[in-house]
């Protein structure tokens, strides 16, 4: 695998998992306010057709 792909991947792995931690971080707090944005995004994630990680990141169709 060439070196720019490698960096592109890890640091898209790097940013999931920061998504991931603000979520739980957001999910733990029970704000009104950051919940309803959380929402807004999930609809926008399956609108764009998102899938997989990125989708789940971020609330998309992976949610529980």
């Amino acid at each position: 695998m060439p070196v720019a792909i490698e960096v592109r991947v890890a640091r898209q792995r790097e940013l999931l998992s920061l998504a991931r931690k603000f979520l739980r971080r957001i999910l733990r707090r029970r704000d009104p306010q950051l919940l309803g944005a959380l929402k807004v995004r999930k609809l926008l994630a399956d609108e764009l057709g998102l899938e997989g990680e990125l989708a789940e990141a971020i609330g998309g169709r992976g949610e529980r």
